[in-house]
């Protein structure tokens, strides 16, 4: 039947769905690997970039520091060497004032001693032993004391002055010091903010190729993940349908079985109940045009009297365009009233009991009434309208078959 053709044609379907999904899949793996390679080669790029850069101001910093470095050796060797320098002045100061202590002291004891000039001085004088000489010898001590006293002092105040201008020495060392090591800072500074500019230059230009390159690939992938669902949903629509309609077959078989199975036994009543031979009963109009060839292209006032006679139609409804059916001699209205399909068949209703010729013919409807068309074979007949006791028969058959035939099979 042609339900299980489309199932095997939804199960097609599906399969080409399918087989375009994993098409589709292949896709997105291929742009993964090829967008992971090629992240993968600019960050190696962007690595080495980054590796030789920090290799370059290493070296810089390095450059920096020697230099400061060397700078603050001499320095401080020069400071060392001023220092130096104030340390000798200090010592020949200190040479200078104990030999000027030493020298008064030596004089002192001369002016002492008994057998030196000043004694025999007085001694030739006759001042030996008097005031006069006490007076000397005190005169002698102050002279030394004061000498004494003089050469400490001016010790003691060029030790201060040496001592100061070691101290201004080192101040000015240390400031010299210190200014090396701010150029050192400063440089230091100048390259690492260049670095740091470098490497930000570097790291937003990799940030926007792996944005380019990301969006580049999800667009795509998008558009590919778009082509998935809409193969996943045909899918999903291709077994729907194929349930539908395997469904659709399984109430259409349980239905036909139903049918045969009452028309089985709606038989079986028939034939035992009709085996007489009996069917209408009911009224015959009948007609025939003896074989002259049908309906003419004019109509005769004797046509319009028989039709009105024989079909109980009058001579308006005689002459409607289509009075007659597609064969030129069956009458489509009786009684004035326009006859209707019912679908329905003699044989379903009455078996067999007509004959082949007529059992295929349609029952026709109008009006409340059923007829059958029995045809002479001589491009005329006559129609019988069935008793009122087939009519829920006719009506049950009918339905059997609008109920299958209308949904499609």
């Amino acid at each position: 039947m042609k339900i299980q053709r489309f199932a095997s044609f939804w199960d097609e379907m599906t399969a080409m769905d399918k087989q375009s999904i994993e098409e589709e899949k292949k896709k997105l793996a291929a742009n993964e690997i090829e967008k992971t390679n090629l992240l993968n080669d600019y960050n190696n790029n962007y690595n080495q970039q980054l590796s030789d850069y920090n290799n370059l101001l290493e070296q810089q910093q390095k450059n920096i520091d020697t230099a400061a470095q060397t700078q603050k050796e001499t320095q401080q060797k020069q400071t060392d060497y001023n220092i130096g320098l104030i340390n000798q002045n200090k010592q020949e100061a200190q040479k200078k004032t104990d030999s000027e202590l030493g020298n008064a002291y030596i004089d002192y004891q001369k002016g002492l001693n008994q057998f030196g000039g000043t004694y025999e001085t007085l001694a030739s004088q006759g001042l030996a032993g008097t005031g006069f000489g006490k007076n000397s010898e005190i005169a002698m001590n102050i002279t030394y004391q004061n000498r004494v006293g003089t050469a400490k002092a001016a010790l003691q105040k060029a030790n201060t002055d040496y001592d100061n201008q070691i101290q201004q020495a080192l101040l000015n060392n240390d400031a010299a010091l210190a200014e090396i090591a701010l150029k050192q800072m400063q440089d230091s500074y100048q390259i690492a903010l260049q670095g740091f500019e470098y490497k930000n230059t570097l790291y937003n230009n990799k940030l926007a190729y792996e944005k380019d390159i990301n969006d580049t690939y999800f667009n795509r992938n998008q558009a590919i993940n778009e082509n998935i669902r809409y193969h996943e949903g045909q899918i999903s629509q291709n077994n729907r349908y194929k349930q539908e309609e395997e469904e659709a077959e399984r109430q259409y078989q349980l239905q036909l079985q139903k049918m045969q199975q009452e028309y089985a036994q709606w038989q079986a009543e028939f034939n035992a109940a009709y085996s007489g031979g009996g069917y209408g009963g009911g009224d015959y109009y009948n007609y025939s045009d003896n074989g002259t060839g049908g309906k003419t292209s004019e109509t005769s006032a004797s046509e319009q009297s028989i039709a009105s006679s024989v079909f109980g139609n009058n001579s308006k409804t005689f002459a409607k365009k289509d009075y007659y059916f597609s064969n030129g001699y069956q009458p489509r209205y009786v009684n004035n009233q326009k006859l209707s399909d019912t679908g329905v068949n003699v044989n379903q209703v009455f078996g067999n009991k007509f004959g082949s010729k007529v059992g295929g013919q349609n029952i026709w409807y109008a009006n409340g009434s059923y007829y059958i068309w029995l045809g002479n074979g001589n491009r005329g007949g006559e129609y019988m309208r069935v008793d009122n006791e087939y009519i829920s028969k006719i009506k049950k058959a009918s339905n059997w078959w609008n109920d299958i035939w209308h949904k499609g099979v």
